[in-house]
């Protein structure tokens, strides 16, 4: 009887102890995306690399199960997480419209080879 119960309260230990397997598309949004009033199940997909002109790109694929108005801000952020300035316009849009059901994509590249990172932060309205 001893026995089982001590092999019950290590197989309990050692799976308690387990690493949980973590998403990585969720620790990417974890860590890139600020949501602002809007739940973070609208993000069907979000990727990001450097591409073949050392430029940062990112993909943001949005999808809600019911229209919204969203407005988005992408800051580009160089190697010590300074925001690299780039025209007003450029990275600010209000008010996309993401309809039911229909995928919105969201692709920007830097214009900056200084930006190692980025942040972006979605808003309801």
């Amino acid at each position: 009887m001893k026995k089982i119960l001590t092999l019950a309260i290590v197989s309990f230990l050692f799976l308690a102890c387990a690493s949980k397997n973590v998403d990585p598309m969720q620790e990417r949004i974890k860590k890139y995306i600020v949501f602002d009033g809007l739940d973070k199940s609208i993000v069907k997909s979000f990727n990001y690399r450097i591409n073949s002109n050392s430029l940062l790109e990112i993909e943001l694929i949005l999808l809600s199960d019911s229209d919204k108005k969203i407005s988005y801000e992408l800051s580009w952020l160089d190697e010590d997480n300074f925001k690299i300035q780039t025209p007003a316009y450029s990275d600010k849009k209000d008010h996309v419209k993401l309809e039911k059901n229909k995928e919105l994509i969201i692709q920007r590249v830097s214009t900056n080879k200084d930006a190692v990172s980025f942040k972006i932060i979605l808003r309801k309205g």
